[in-house]
């Protein structure tokens, strides 16, 4: 049974379905943008930035160790049906609440929780929080002791999807620590639970590769994509996704794929059989780059390789067995878009599957399309390199243009086999469904405020669930008289895509005031000490290629306006104070730190 939607993202610009007489379209791949070349601080544990002092050990919740035998032989009698999605961690029951933590007073700073859940001779472990409202100015964050160079969070308010319930992304190794910091001067430790965790996932399966994981590896039949570089672009569209459902742990594959406008919309096509129901998608964990970095190399740990997490479900149907997402997590820079056909190949084309068997780092296997057996889908015939469970959701590329054609839902082929087939869902059949997101990703009402000399005009108010989108930064003119005060804050998700805040005092003008903090928030409060000027504010990404924020706005008389105008810019990770620079009003002086 399908559960109700925990997160939805609201689409000001209302996407119609084409009818099912949709002609063909189609549209090539497209490269995204690098990284950034300028980082921002990395974010370090509260017990470690605030107080060193108290990095030892605390005592942990600590479950019964897992018989993986069962689990084991319950997953060889799913592969055997053809099933190619693949099981990586069971559920545990779990129960953490505030007094199985320690608390420890910080003075000056409040008070900081924390605890360790341990499943012994887990891989990885992922929890499961619930009933989340911390207080303002509170804030959590979660790591593997041993990887503290790895930090999930800042968490705040009512957690990354805003409703208090959410899965926590896999930490390595069988213990994670929970940090809970909340601030103020009371005596006292608070009282209350603002948060429960209730589930654990045990990952059984090893991310790493370890020489010593029970579980038997993917065939020795398959080809390194990195092998063939002419499918170099393409294979960086490409990703394992990992993804709880009915409380224990998946692993499918699946990849961007471009929209005719290649406005860069992170689209994300995988199998419905893999991820059918908003749960599944918003706790979903996108491995990218999981390959090598040489022909038939060493590939990389798992846990060393970018990832995204948290996708909302916008379109889904068994009959072509497909799933297509929207990625809300930041997506790390040099991803591909793939391109996509809703024509059918005739029988005998040639075909390609790029895809991650049994979760292993990246493959790709060929053959030539054939009839399929089932409605609605196309047969790939391999003649090398096979898929195998963790591959599903994979696509199918045509291999003279590479666009793709469908994605896979299972099929029999194996190493050593004697069926070397498999069945995708055919693109033909699912694109009249999600012709709408193919033709363009959707912007808010402001849209085309790209430029400075489109700004929008606003005063003060407030405006919710706007959009901003890479190479179509927002834009803002405000009116601010002479004596007043220009108040604008920014709130957005930061892991979901950075991003930043600059206002000018004309377009073209000189930059008054700035805000680049790595929370979920950025402000600028700006004196106008002058006569009365349009100040143009300019929203933009840091990283990632789409976020959504909301905007405040307000303008008012400030009594006590000085002889210069002030600057205002983002503070450290996760911090709501905000460092005050006085603007000098000879703009080519000095500026000192008030």
């Amino acid at each position: 049974m399908k559960r109700a939607p925990s997160f939805c993202v609201a689409l000001v610009a209302v996407l119609s379905l084409a009818a099912p007489s949709v002609r063909a379209q189609s549209t090539d791949g497209k490269a995204g943008p690098a990284a950034p070349t300028m980082t921002k601080p990395a974010i370090q544990p509260f017990s470690r930035d605030l107080a060193p002092e108290l990095q030892n050990a605390v005592r942990p919740v600590t479950l019964p160790a897992l018989d993986v035998a069962v689990l084991k032989a319950e997953d060889s009698a799913r592969a055997a049906t053809g099933d190619k999605s693949m099981r990586v961690g069971a559920p545990r029951d779990l129960r953490v609440q505030l007094t199985d933590g320690r608390w420890d007073r910080l003075p000056g700073r409040g008070w900081l929780w924390r605890a360790e859940v341990v499943s012994p001779g887990a891989y990885a472990i992922r929890v499961h929080f619930s009933l989340m409202n911390l207080p303002d100015g509170a804030r959590l964050l979660y790591f593997a002791p041993r990887y503290v160079d790895k930090i999930y969070g800042p968490i705040s308010n009512r957690g990354p999807l805003k409703d208090g319930d959410f899965w926590s992304q896999p930490v390595v190794g069988d213990r994670m620590r929970i940090e809970y910091l909340v601030p103020g001067d009371e005596d006292q430790p608070p009282t209350g639970a603002p948060f429960m965790i209730d589930q654990l996932i045990h990952e059984y399966r090893s991310p790493l590769g370890d020489a010593g994981d029970i579980i038997p590896k993917e065939g020795n039949c398959h080809n390194d994509v990195t092998c063939y570089p002419a499918w170099a672009s393409l294979s960086h569209a490409v990703a394992r996704i990992d993804y709880v459902d009915a409380g224990s742990g998946y692993t499918c594959t699946g990849q961007l794929l471009n929209d005719q406008c290649g406005d860069l919309t992170p689209y994300f096509l995988t199998a419905n059989h893999c991820i059918n129901n908003a749960g599944a998608a918003n706790s979903a964990l996108i491995y990218w780059d999981y390959q090598t970095s040489v022909c038939n190399g060493i590939p990389p740990a798992l846990n060393t390789v970018p990832t995204s997490s948290y996708c909302t479900l916008l379109s889904n149907n068994a009959n072509s067995d497909y799933s297509l997402l929207m990625v809300e997590g930041t997506l790390p820079g040099g991803r591909y878009w793939s391109g996509w056909t809703s024509g059918t190949p005739t029988d005998g084309t040639a075909v390609a599957g790029i895809h991650h068997p049994t979760g292993a780092y990246k493959r790709i296997s060929f053959g030539n399309k054939g009839a399929s057996s089932l409605a609605n889908h196309i047969r790939s015939n391999w003649y090398s390199g096979v898929t195998e469970p963790g591959s599903s959701g994979s696509g199918l590329f045509r291999q003279d243009n590479q666009q793709l054609t469908g994605q896979l839902h299972g099929g029999p082929s194996v190493c050593g086999g004697t069926m070397l087939y498999d069945d995708y869902g055919a693109f033909a059949v699912t694109y009249p469904q999600i012709s709408g997101y193919m033709a363009c990703g959707s912007d808010d009402a402001f849209y085309p405020n790209t430029t400075c000399g489109a700004a929008a005009v606003v005063g003060s108010g407030d405006w919710f669930g706007l959009v901003v989108r890479y190479a179509n930064d927002d834009w803002y003119s405000v009116n601010v008289p002479a004596g007043q005060r220009i108040t604008v804050t920014i709130n957005f998700t930061n892991a979901w895509g950075d991003i930043d805040m600059a206002m000018y005092d004309a377009c073209g003008g000189s930059l008054v005031a700035s805000s680049t903090g790595t929370g979920d928030s950025e402000q600028i409060d700006y004196e106008n000490p002058g006569g009365a000027t349009d100040f143009k504010i300019h929203v933009y990404l840091y990283s990632d290629t789409r976020n959504y924020y909301d905007l405040h706005v307000v303008v008012a008389p400030f009594p006590n306006l000085q002889a210069s105008g002030f600057l205002v810019s983002g503070g450290a990770a996760g911090s709501q104070q905000l460092r005050v620079q006085q603007r000098p009003a000879d703009p080519d002086a000095g500026r000192e730190h008030q």
